[in-house]
Order: structure tokens, then C-alpha cells, then sequence
């Protein structure tokens, strides 16, 4: 199982790697403990949910892989909610491409990245007032 401080350090990776996330990161463990979290954040914004484990394999050779949701989210505006969308998903997608590089360069966190599990998806008004995309990855 992915370890907290793993997390908070690949956090800390992502958005020096990606620029254009801001407003840095926060680690969430639900929707009421990201809304206090996220109360005040005007900038873009990494934020990944505390890690989960999913046990793999069969009772004498088992493993627990890692499930983390990944949010790139901004604060509503009176901007249209597709241009906010619009402006974020090459974020979404480079965040995709830095998870695959990461896992394609032998990085021990994602030795057991399931490739299809990263599934990339819009979000409204997510966290009391957030639009934007989240990313599921299991690893």
C-alpha cells in the first residue's frame, strides 16, 4: 500500500512538473475533509485522495495495489464551465503522460501500474464549488 508520505512526495513531483498547477497540493480523506481544505483556494489545484489498497492475486501470493482518485480542479467562476474544462484538460493529460512516463522509466511506485485503470473524467461543482478533472489510478 502506497504510503502517505510516498503520496505527499509524488504530489510534490507532479506539480513541479507540471507549472501550471499553482495553487499546489492537498491530501483529502473525503468530501467534507476537501471542502475545509479547498475552502479558500482561488489557484489550480492538485488534489489526491488519501491512498486505498485492493489486495491482488491468491492466498499464498498476494499483493495490495494502490487505488488513489487525483483531482486538477479550479474554483468556479462566472467563466462558462466548458472553458473551464477547456483550459484544464491539457493539465488532465499531462498528468496522465507523467504517471505513464514515471511507470515506463521502472519508478518503484507504479511497478504494478494497471494501465487501464487510469481513467480521466470531468467534474462539476465537485467539493463545494470545483470544476475540473479527476484521474483513477490503480498501482
Amino acid at each position: 500500500m502506497l504510503l502517505i508520505s510516498q503520496l505527499k512526495t509524488l504530489c510534490s513531483e507532479i506539480i513541479s512538473a507540471i507549472p501550471a498547477i499553482d495553487g499546489g497540493f492537498v491530501v483529502v480523506i473525503d468530501e467534507d475533509n476537501a471542502m475545509n481544505k479547498l475552502a479558500n483556494k482561488p489557484n489550480t489545484i492538485l488534489v489526491a485522495s488519501a491512498p486505498s489498497a485492493q489486495s491482488m492475486g491468491q492466498i499464498s501470493s498476494t499483493r495490495n495495489n494502490s487505488v488513489v482518485i487525483f483531482w486538477i480542479l479550479t474554483k468556479k467562476n462566472t467563466k462558462d464551465e466548458i472553458d473551464q474544462l477547456e483550459a484544464l484538460q491539457p493539465l488532465a493529460l499531462q498528468l496522465q503522460t507523467y504517471i505513464h512516463a514515471q511507470a515506463e522509466e521502472g519508478c518503484n511506485l507504479f511497478n504494478f501500474l494497471e494501465i487501464d485503470s487510469l481513467t480521466i473524467d470531468p467534474v462539476y461543482n465537485e467539493f463545494g464549488g470545483f470544476n475540473g478533472w479527476s484521474l483513477m489510478a490503480v498501482f
